[in-house]
């Protein structure tokens, strides 16, 4: 490995021991230095890294060799190249914690600030997806920012985009925002910004780039052409896609900006925030696919499904004459998208609850440019009006549950809450098992609990899985629970009202500063605590008014959000002239 040197005297003995074991394991004489480098991975894969004592010897030879590492360009390099090299590869084998001691060592060892940077990223960005907050994070993140602005100083928008990209990457990590602690942009978008705002790179990008738009064509005589856009993410956008397909007058495209060929159009985040500052610097515009751009120039409106890498995307796209709506739901205001979109380029904003448009409108300057509009999501409400069976009324039901965000440990309060003055109760958990994949350490350190806890509850938790006719699984449900930490609108919410099951709803503490449930449903539906939900279960049933105040939440929730009631304010919106 060419760490032998470098290993002090003291370990020298256990390092010959540990290359007489690659040696062997690697079996014949490499025929080529390829192989050799094959052969010694393979190694390193199989016997070294998951070996606990290999493993602990094969770091103590890094630390050693960062620790001896000399200021020349040729060992500075060599130390970036072995420490992320081998600071991934322990992470691939799932040994994170090693990789961000190598990550550390490495860090020390370097005299340059943009190449330790390299690693600085690799290791802060590892502690956060083990659910740990690191100590010096927004220090690193004011050094990311710092060398972005020089980079754009001197003119390399390229360079400067990808330090502002990765800074982006740390500050609004999912373990920030999403994950078991209150996300910071929430709790003070003035404080948590601050850093960005001061940074000329970042401020480059929230400046809207001025304009001239081409006179729309006029549709007189013709359907309204209307093209939705989004990246992969068509989850609410079928039944209004068949809807607007079946409405006289209108005629529909759909584009996934992941399918069009690859090119310096991408999507990828990284390349939109390259082609935002090469644009802020009157750089060549972005010029999509020809099939692309007759696309854009067909429409009269394009509506772009969520505020994510489309609205970013579409925002920058030059001579677009449609008039361009975008849609908000709630995950993507806690992302930077919003924040480097060009909000010259849109028409209209649609936001899915009065919560989510404050906190955006808090934290994004460029959106007061933009008229602003707040309508929930597609509910066909009047199909989930079934009678109940018997016995619901002591089953609570949470739709969603398998994400930190959806909170189902609240539920396991209220439960317990329940069973202190009444064991009839039970909780029925609809729809996938709580996710073991692609997940932080804070949400496997949750899950765990939770499963231990849901266990301990035997069958009065019950978990059915996910089913296709919601509407008939509900006819078991007597109380519809929303225990979520943050939502957008929470379907599962207004369908279990709209079903005849009393809402208890959690005040969603994310997003309870800007409003919360109470913007959205009434103040009687909201409670504070698990034990103030048990209260007005137990109260609503223990007087006889439970079946009323389930009639009376069905009723005002189908007059409210049907989208009988609520398509027409899309209509206006989709439909109208630019």
């Amino acid at each position: 490995m060419g760490l032998s040197r470098y290993v002090p005297a003291s370990l020298r003995p256990r390092a010959h021991q540990a290359s007489r074991t690659l040696r062997r394991a690697a079996g014949a004489v490499p025929r080529s230095p390829a192989q050799g480098r094959a052969s010694a991975e393979r190694v390193l894969d199989r016997r070294i890294v998951p070996d606990e004592q290999r493993r602990a010897l094969l770091l103590r030879a890094f630390e050693a060799r960062a620790r001896l590492a000399t200021g020349s360009a040729r060992d500075q390099a060599s130390i970036t190249r072995q420490a992320l090299g081998l600071g991934r590869r322990l992470t691939r084998l799932g040994h994170p914690a090693a990789a961000v001691r190598v990550y550390t060592a490495g860090e020390a060892a370097l005299r340059e600030p943009s190449q330790r940077l390299l690693l600085t990223v690799q290791r802060t960005a590892l502690e956060l997806r083990r659910g740990e907050v690191p100590a010096d994070l927004w220090e690193r993140l004011a050094d990311l920012l710092a060398l972005a602005d020089r980079h754009l100083d001197a003119g390399d928008t390229d360079t400067a985009g990808t330090r502002l990209q990765e800074a982006y990457n740390l500050a609004f990590h999912r373990t920030l925002h999403f994950e078991d602690r209150m996300s910071p942009l929430a709790a003070d978008p003035d404080a948590f910004l601050a850093p960005l705002r001061a940074s000329a790179a970042h401020r480059a990008v929230e400046t809207l780039t001025p304009r001239e738009r081409p006179t729309a064509t006029s549709g007189a005589g013709r359907p309204h052409r209307l093209l939705v856009t989004t990246f992969m993410n068509w989850n609410f956008l079928g039944g209004i896609l068949d809807d607007y397909r079946a409405t006289p007058g209108v005629e529909v495209r759909t584009l996934d900006l992941q399918q069009i060929p690859d090119g310096p159009w991408r999507a990828q985040p990284v390349d939109l925030v390259k082609d935002r500052l090469r644009q802020t610097r009157s750089g060549p515009p972005l010029e999509p696919p020809a099939e692309v751009r007759e696309a854009f120039d067909w429409a009269d409106t394009v509506f772009v499904e969520w505020g994510h890498r489309a609205l970013s995307w579409v925002s920058m796209l030059p001579e677009v004459s449609a008039r361009v709506v975008v849609r908000v739901h709630s995950y993507e205001a806690f992302t930077p998208m919003p924040l480097h979109t060009d909000w010259a380029g849109v028409d209209d904003v649609v936001f899915v609850s009065p919560h989510i448009r404050a906190l955006v409108e808090a934290a994004v300057p460029g959106i007061h440019a933009v008229r602003r509009h707040t309508i929930v999501n597609r509910n066909l409400l009047d199909t989930f009006a079934r009678p109940k069976l018997p016995g619901a009324e002591h089953v609570l039901g949470l739709i969603g549950w398998n994400n930190v965000t959806k909170d189902p440990a609240w539920a396991l309060d209220v439960l317990e809450a329940l069973h202190r003055h009444d064991d009839r109760y039970r909780l029925r958990l609809l729809g996938n098992e709580f996710d073991r994949t692609n997940v932080t350490g804070a949400s496997a350190a949750y899950r765990a609990t939770l499963m231990r806890r849901i266990e301990a509850f035997g069958p009065a938790v019950e978990r059915p899985g996910f089913t296709d006719d919601v509407p008939e699984a509900l006819r078991g449900i007597g109380v519809i629970l929303s225990t979520s930490r943050r939502e957008g609108t929470h379907e599962g919410l207004a369908q279990g009202a709209a079903s005849g099951a009393l809402p208890v709803v959690r005040n969603w503490p994310y997003v309870a500063r800007w409003g919360g449930p109470a913007s959205l449903y009434p103040q009687s539906w909201v409670v504070e605590t698990p034990d103030a939900a048990a209260a007005r279960i137990l109260d609503l049933a223990g007087s006889g008014r439970l079946g009323s105040a389930s009639s009376d939440a069905a009723e005002w929730v189908r007059t409210q959000y049907d989208w009988s009631v609520v398509r027409p304010r899309l209509d206006e919106v989709l439909l109208g002239p630019r």
